[in-house]
Order: C-alpha cells, then structure tokens, then sequence
C-alpha cells in the first residue's frame, strides 16, 4: 500500500464516519499503523467531524501493543494537536453513549467496536505468519 493509498482510505473514513465505513479501509488503517509505522496524513481533515473521527482512529488504534512505544507516542501527539483544533459543543444528555469511552471524549456516537473481531487478529507481529527463507 502506499502513502498515497492510505490517504485516500483515511480521509474517505474520515469524512463519511464510523458509521458509513467499511472493515477493509479500518484494516488498511489498522495494519499501516500497527505493522508499517504508517501515518495517514492529518492535515487533510478540514472539517470539526472529520478531525473528530480521524483524530480518535489515530488515539484508539495507537494504544495497542504491537505498536512501537517511540512510534506510539508520534501517534498520540498528533492525535492531540488534531484534538486541540476540535471545537466541542456542551455534552447533551440525551445524545446516544458511545461504547468506548475514548470516542466519548472525541464527541463521537460511534466507535470502532463493530471492527474489532475483523481488525483484531493483525494487532500481533505475527499476524502475517513467518516467512521461510530457501
């Protein structure tokens, strides 16, 4: 995949939201950054919602432990300079609680928890299986 590919998937996810989003550019996403230390290119989220879903992405997929830790922290400063440019409106009580607690600070009503069983199995190193050198 590249960089150009992975922008491409980043902002279509980012912009249409969790919701309208397919398994195979969540897994895209997940892989380029759990197994290629792969960043989608931020400056591309224009808009509050856009930020807001991407910037959570980018927060929730980082904390796994198959990320490098100096990696991980290159994530989590740009998923907070992305959450600092957020304008968030008062939380409204009758809003729909999202499942994960993370994408209730990102001031989502949905998260990635459909995609978990499809993304969780590439979140080991060996999730690619070894390869035999002849």
């Amino acid at each position: 995949m590249t960089k150009a590919d992975l922008n491409q998937v980043f902002e279509r996810v980012c912009f249409a939201g969790l919701e309208k989003a397919n398994v195979e550019d969540i897994k895209t996403i997940a892989i380029s950054l759990w197994h290629q230390n792969e960043l989608p290119d931020t400056s591309l989220l224009k808009t509050n919602e856009a930020r807001k879903t991407g910037g959570f992405i980018l927060d929730r997929l980082c904390r796994f432990n198959c990320v490098p830790y100096n990696f991980k922290n290159e994530v989590l400063a740009i998923a907070e300079s992305l959450y600092k440019k957020l304008s968030m409106p008062e939380a409204d009580s009758t809003e729909k609680t999202p499942l994960d607690k993370l994408a209730a600070k990102w001031g989502l009503d949905s998260d990635l928890c459909k995609f978990m069983g499809d993304i969780l199995p590439f979140q080991t190193r060996h999730a690619f299986g070894c390869r035999s050198f002849a």
